[in-house]
């Protein structure tokens, strides 16, 4: 079997499906939400679900997002055991607004 391991750049993705571009000063409201692992996240779970075994190393924030975001990947079958929950970092929270009719997304982000 494939030994897959991603190193860091793991992210928390508030998803957001909305009609693009949002309007300065607007509000809208989304029929629904999702709290999900990003960046690196994407390539560890879709390889696991192909059957690979997936591992990831690194730091993520010791906060909501980050023990979310670990617990989703331990129960998608990853290996986190080297993932560090890092009181010293704050998870990076991307906002990803996309238009699902039109396949168009917005990433909102801000680096730690």
């Amino acid at each position: 079997m494939v030994r897959i391991l991603a190193l860091g750049d793991l992210t928390a993705d508030v998803v957001l499906p909305v009609p693009l571009p949002v309007e300065a000063g607007s509000s809208t409201h989304v029929p629904w939400y999702a709290v999900e692992p990003g960046a690196a996240g994407n390539c560890l779970i879709t390889g696991a679900r192909l059957g690979a075994d997936m591992a990831v190393a690194g730091a993520i924030g010791d906060d909501l997002f980050g023990r979310y975001v670990v617990e989703l990947l331990r129960a998608e079958g990853i290996d986190v055991s080297g993932e560090a929950l890092s009181p010293d970092i704050t998870t990076t929270l991307v906002t990803v607004l996309f238009q699902p009719d039109a396949g168009k997304f917005t990433y909102v982000w801000q680096a730690r």
